[in-house]
């Protein structure tokens, strides 16, 4: 038996799929702690003595977060490409979107969209079928969970 061979074109619901995931998704999430050390990238904390927070895993998802800055949108890029170069795997910026913080200025969130060549969630926008975007009436956006 030869080497396996990783490729692009593996499709969603294959029975594959989860298990290519979570062995992608260790090797992505071991790239982020050296990227962090190296104070290439910043995670955000939710209050300020929490621990920082630098990306979650969903199934089949990946959320990365970190600060809104020009900087750290390369950051993202650089981790992004050391990713790819690392797995042979290809992140679909089509498939990618980017979520800001309302005190964000608008001209900066769209530098950082351009820079990374992706999208702005929009509100509205559903991920296993809870909202993305949850404003402040969060116990009316998340009543369907009973």
């Amino acid at each position: 038996m030869g080497p396996i061979l990783p490729s692009r074109g593996i499709r969603k619901g294959d029975p594959l799929s989860t298990y290519l995931f979570i062995i992608y998704a260790e090797g992505f999430s071991s790239l982020i702690p050296k990227f962090e050390a190296n104070r290439i990238l910043q995670g955000c904390r939710v209050a300020r003595r929490a621990p920082s927070i630098t990306h979650m895993l969903f199934i089949d998802d990946s959320y990365l977060f970190c600060q809104a800055s020009l900087g750290l949108a390369e950051s993202v890029l650089t981790l992004l490409n050391s990713f790819e170069l690392a797995s042979s795997q290809k992140v679909n910026v089509s498939k990618s979107l980017v979520f800001f913080s309302a005190n964000i200025e608008a001209s900066l969130w769209v530098q950082i969209c351009t820079t990374l060549s992706m999208a702005e969630v929009l509100d509205g926008s559903l991920n296993l079928g809870l909202p993305n975007i949850i404003g402040g009436l969060k116990m009316l956006s998340l009543a369907s969970l009973k």
